[in-house]
């Protein structure tokens, strides 16, 4: 007995013991992909019978990467005879709310296979946006790199250069001319200055992004710009709609979904009207007539709710809707794709074409007063 005694005391005393060294590393956040492909893997073996304990383990790769050092701390916490969902809360930056929550629920359920699942699917579908949205910006991204190198150029460089005949005018140089020497002066003068405020503009838009509130913030204002407010809306409403599907299968109550799903907003507008429906839905008020009253929602949605409510199918309903929503938002991100390189390009020709104009024109105006 004594040897068991012992062994289950060290079991029960590891997670204590690595606690100090891991709580630095659980500051740290799970890539996209990796959460989504150890859900997947978890599924996949728990349904072929293989006890959770092994399945962690079988997910270690011994390289002391992100991915190793979680699992490793989750097998502690189930040798310790905790519970998957308890394990998960000591990384809430890995797994966000949402998919703790779910975890949970599956735990209570029994369909805990099921729930990974239907996370697996929704997290691959969350990779899937996200790689075509870079994919869509890396031309932007390179044309505008380049157009601000060729702008910095002709104005440090080539716009000095022609100082002498700008100087042979005088007073009487085109007013785009004055412009573009008054911007080189100050570019020239300043451009220590203007590298480090670029910098720190860049590296606070970063920090901006990994705060909740920030990502919000910033979500909020790309939603409001005349090209993208319509994917925005539409990757939103599939969003919502998945995670209310999940969490209705896995038999949470949809006032504890909505609550839920408000972790994984990306605009302040949808958090403000998942709170005011979490409000109307504790206040007794019914599924589709809280998501009418915040005037957020299309009227195809809420119609379709009350149907749902109505005929007691409103799981299936949620399902249906985020089809559908996911079926728009590939369409929208598709036409942002396409009008997105045309507008790029036309930018960039106006900004080169504004400066060619200047300088031509003035060297035109030498050339007159020269011939005459």
């Amino acid at each position: 007995m004594s040897p068991v005694y012992l062994e289950e005391a060290s079991v029960a005393t590891a997670p204590r013991e690595a606690d100090e060294e891991r709580d630095v590393q659980r500051s740290e956040r799970l890539r996209i992909d990796e959460l989504e492909t150890l859900t997947r893997n978890l599924r996949l073996q728990l349904e072929a019978g293989v006890p959770l304990l092994r399945a962690l383990e079988a997910q270690q790769r011994d390289d002391g990467g992100r991915i190793d050092v979680v699992v490793s701390d989750l097998a502690l916490q189930i040798q310790a005879g905790t519970s998957l969902s308890d394990g998960l809360e000591r990384w809430p930056r890995s797994f966000p709310d949402i998919y703790r929550g779910l975890v949970r629920a599956g735990e209570r359920s029994g369909r805990l296979e099921q729930i990974l699942g239907e996370l697996a699917s929704y997290l691959a579908w969350v990779k899937d946006v996200r790689k075509t949205i870079r994919r869509a910006l890396i031309y932007p991204s390179i044309v505008m790199f380049a157009a601000t190198g060729l702008i910095v150029f002709v104005l440090t460089w080539l716009v000095p250069r022609f100082g002498p005949l700008f100087e042979r005018l005088g007073d009487n140089l085109p007013a785009v001319t004055k412009v573009l020497i008054a911007t080189s002066a100050i570019l020239r003068t300043n451009i220590a200055l203007i590298g480090v405020t670029a910098l720190l503009m860049v590296v606070g838009l970063i920090l901006l992004a990994r705060s909740d509130s920030g990502r919000r913030a910033l979500g909020s204002v790309i939603a409001r710009l005349p090209l993208t407010s319509g994917v925005i809306e539409a990757i939103e409403s599939t969003r919502l709609m998945r995670n209310l599907s999940i969490s209705s299968s896995a038999g949470i109550p949809i006032v504890d979904s909505i609550e839920l799903a408000r972790d994984a907003c990306a605009t302040r507008d949808f958090d403000e009207a998942l709170g005011a429906i979490h409000e109307s839905l504790l206040q007794g008020e019914s599924v589709s007539g809280a998501f009418r009253a915040t005037e957020q929602f299309p009227r195809d949605m809420c119609n379709l709710l009350s149907v749902g409510e109505e005929a007691g199918k409103l799981t299936e309903i949620l399902t249906r809707l985020a089809d559908h929503y996911d079926t728009v938002a590939k369409e929208r991100v598709d036409r942002f794709v396409q009008a997105l390189e045309p507008i790029t390009t036309v930018v960039l020709g106006l900004v080169v074409g504004a400066v060619a104009v200047a300088i031509l024109s003035t060297l035109y105006q030498v050339m007159q007063q020269a011939g005459q």
